[in-house]
């Protein structure tokens, strides 16, 4: 699975991963929202799996990334989805 990751080096604003470091993001809380920027939408397993961490922090990462608009979570009958707020939103 190829992670994509957003890099705005090149127009003079720092990388994503910095900016999301910047406004207090701790490593564990970037790399899962970097990763599902990447899948897009995702139950917590499947992000857990991709982002390298625990189901259960990737729970409690999850809820602290809602918490801060960064991400959204969507029921599909029993199903529980979570997806990526665009980046642009930080900028």
């Amino acid at each position: 699975m190829s992670i994509l990751f957003y890099n705005m080096e090149h127009s003079g604003t720092p990388s994503l991963r910095a900016l999301l470091q910047r406004i207090g993001l701790d490593e564990k809380e970037t790399q899962v929202y970097l990763t599902l920027l990447a899948l897009r939408s995702a139950r917590a397993s499947t992000l857990a799996e991709a982002a390298g961490q625990s189901r259960s922090h990737t729970y409690l990462v999850l809820q602290s990334l809602i918490a801060r608009g960064l991400v959204s979570k969507i029921e599909q009958g029993k199903v529980l989805r979570f997806v990526a707020e665009s980046p642009e939103h930080l900028i």
